[in-house]
């Protein structure tokens, strides 16, 4: 598990003022998942209740048959899932919509979406 948090680290350090210590105690509630690739740590899926975050940690592109590996459980258990995704990240906010997430508020640097079962099977059947 180190290995994704050190991953995770250093995705999140140039943009986040807190010490490594904080962020780990963050993560504390958290499940984190490591996605491998012929043995490389490629990415992790992270989640808290209905709540999902997709890391990537080389150039990778999530498979619609990993999303739903984590979002169905979430929707099963909670009836809808939560993401955020920073503003100026177009292609992350279009890939959402795309499969079912609304926008359903924001704050200073993010948008957040949810997503309700209806809503992902219409788009993911």
């Amino acid at each position: 598990m180190t290995a994704v948090i050190d991953s995770l680290w250093r995705q999140a350090e140039p943009s986040v003022f807190i010490t490594r210590e904080q962020f780990e105690e963050s993560l504390v509630g958290w499940t984190i998942d490591p996605v491998e690739r012929g043995g490389e740590l490629v990415a992790a899926v992270v989640t808290r209740g209905p709540e999902l975050h997709f890391a990537t940690f080389v150039r990778f592109a999530f498979s619609l048959r990993l999303i739903r590996e984590h979002v169905d459980p979430l929707l099963e258990r909670h009836g809808f899932v939560l993401v955020r995704t920073p503003k100026d990240d177009a292609r992350q906010r279009r890939f959402n919509e795309r499969l079912g997430f609304v926008a359903e508020g924001e704050s200073e640097f993010f948008i957040n979406y949810r997503l309700e079962a209806p809503a992902w099977r219409a788009k993911c059947p």
